[in-house]
């Protein structure tokens, strides 16, 4: 905030003079909790599941509807903020989803501190997923330890993070952790090398090129991000059908919002994005480990960039 500098989904769209109408000054020093090995994990996701009108919508759904980004001409320069033109009949829902969405963002009942996310492609923790081979790289996501810390500020708020819960329109939380179950994780303030299963090895001496790290690193990031996205892990899919109708809905690109193939459009619309190659390259793995029945694969060679 204090830089004036905005994420690149918005910055491509404004210039500098909307940058600035768009931020404010911010006094004080910078934490900088990233630089020490953590990140501050939310306890109501502030990006998914707010209902409307009985149907679950993200914000990015919420702002094309109700909060489009607009024109520099839009903006008040005097004022210094935007005069939205909203349907008359959805004023009452857009300004308590502005509100939902705000107190979710800031609102100190709504933080945790956890260790650092996946950045960059590097990760700083990992962990197995319930008893399963699986690993995990971002605990601050974990259901199980979101659902732990929502019991515990329950207990000692009362009353008030109920009320804070219903202002949020948070969803009743199923799992009510309490915190006999134990996560054996790995972090540090350093990357750290992920941690693979035998399957996921296999899949990366597939996919390695001149730097196998960069490679590694890479691929956990995208997957991961593959998963909570589209709630599909490539490491769960075996057979060929199976891969090829996965990457199928990449290529149909469906526009639906809020069905899961709908969660693919913005990776399929762009022919070349990385997600789209890794399941393509996917698919060519199950299909080399089908032709030569081995346990053991030839490196091919596979430029992750083309």
């Amino acid at each position: 905030m204090k830089e004036k500098k905005f994420p690149v989904r918005f910055k491509f769209r404004m210039g500098r003079e909307e940058c600035r109408g768009a931020s404010f000054d911010v006094n004080g020093k910078n934490p900088e909790i990233g630089k020490s090995g953590f990140k501050l994990a939310h306890v109501v996701d502030a990006g998914q599941n707010y209902t409307v009108n009985g149907i679950n919508c993200g914000m990015a759904e919420i702002i094309d509807k109700y909060f489009p980004l607009g024109e520099k001409e839009d903006w008040d320069k005097r004022k210094h903020y935007r005069e939205l033109q909203i349907k008359e009949e959805d004023k009452t829902t857009a300004r308590k989803l502005a509100e939902m969405s705000f107190l979710r963002m800031v609102h100190p009942m709504n933080y945790f501190l956890s260790p650092k996310a996946p950045n960059g492609g590097k990760v700083y923790n990992y962990y197995k997923l319930n008893d399963s081979n699986v690993y995990e790289y971002d605990i601050g996501e974990d259901e199980r330890l979101i659902s732990y810390v929502r019991q515990r500020f329950s207990k000692k708020y009362g009353k008030v993070y109920k009320e804070f819960l219903n202002l949020v329109g948070s969803e009743p939380d199923n799992i009510k952790e309490n915190g006999e179950t134990t996560i054996n994780i790995k972090y540090s303030l350093f990357p750290l090398e992920p941690k693979m299963t035998e399957e996921q090895n296999n899949f990366f001496d597939f996919l390695e090129t001149k730097d196998p790290k960069y490679a590694k690193q890479l691929v956990v990031y995208w997957s991961k991000k593959l998963k909570k996205d589209t709630n599909i892990d490539i490491y769960t899919i075996i057979g060929i059908d199976e891969a090829e109708e996965k990457y199928n809905l990449f290529e149909k690109g469906s526009k639906k919002a809020g069905t899961v193939d709908g969660c693919f459009y913005n990776y399929s619309k762009n022919a070349n994005s990385f997600p789209k190659r890794l399941m393509r390259r996917y698919v060519e793995y199950l299909k080399y480990k089908q032709k030569t029945n081995a346990t053991k694969y030839d490196v091919l060679e596979c430029d992750l960039n083309q």
